[in-house]
C-alpha cells in the first residue's frame, strides 16, 4: 500500500547513498587537505602519491600537467600519508584493514576508487558502498571537530529540546526543523 516512487526509494536508498557519498567524500577530503588541493582540484602545495602499479605521481602547483588533482584516490592517500594527525591516521588504518578483508588483491583506497568508477557506470552496486563511504566521511569529520565536539553536541541538544518544547506549546514545528522526527 506504499506509493510506487516511495517504495522504489526505500528499496534503492543504498544506491542513492552511494551516489551522494562519493561527492561528499571528495568535498570533505578537499576541505581537510586544503593546504595541498583546493576545491577545484588545483594543487596548492607540491606532494607525491605512490601509484598502485609502482612509481610516484607528482603534483606541482601551477604546472599544466601536474597542477591538477582530479582523482578521488589521490586525496585519500594524501590524507592518510601526509595530512592526518596521530589521532586520525590509526583510525584510517583500521578502516583500511577492514576493507582489505573484502578484497586483498588491491589497496583499500584503490578498491574505493574502483567502486566509484564501477558503481557510477552501472557495473557494480553493492548495498554497502554508500554506508562504507559515509562512515569514512564521518570519521574524517569527527576528527576535524573533536576539540569542539562536546560544546557543539551540547548546543545541538539544547536546540532539539527547545524545538520539542515549542512543538508541545504551539503544535507546530519550525519549517527548517527535521529533527527529532515526530
Amino acid at each position: 500500500m506504499v506509493e510506487f516512487n516511495t517504495r522504489q526509494l526505500v528499496l534503492k536508498a543504498h544506491l542513492a547513498l552511494a551516489y551522494l557519498a562519493f561527492p561528499l567524500l571528495e568535498a570533505v577530503l578537499k576541505k581537510v587537505c586544503h593546504h595541498y588541493v583546493d576545491y577545484s582540484g588545483n594543487v596548492v602545495t607540491a606532494f607525491d602519491i605512490l601509484l598502485s602499479r609502482g612509481g610516484v605521481r607528482e603534483y606541482v602547483p601551477n604546472d599544466l600537467r601536474k597542477g591538477k588533482c582530479s582523482s578521488l584516490r589521490d586525496p585519500m592517500f594524501l590524507l592518510h600519508q601526509i595530512v592526518s594527525d596521530s589521532d586520525l591516521r590509526p583510525r584510517i588504518e583500521e578502516m583500511r584493514q577492514h576493507l582489505s578483508a573484502l578484497d586483498s588483491s588491491m589497496d583499500p583506497f584503490d578498491l574505493m576508487y574502483s567502486w566509484r568508477n564501477d558503481s557510477l557506470h552501472g557495473h557494480t552496486n553493492f548495498p554497502t558502498i554508500g554506508g562504507t563511504l559515509l562512515n569514512f566521511v564521518v570519521l574524517i569529520a569527527y576528527n576535524q571537530i573533536r576539540a569542539e565536539y562536546n560544546h557543539l553536541r551540547d548546543e545541538i541538544w539544547n536546540n532539539v529540546q527547545r524545538d520539542i518544547e515549542m512543538f508541545r506549546f504551539t503544535g507546530y514545528r519550525s519549517p527548517w526543523s527535521y529533527y527529532p522526527p515526530f
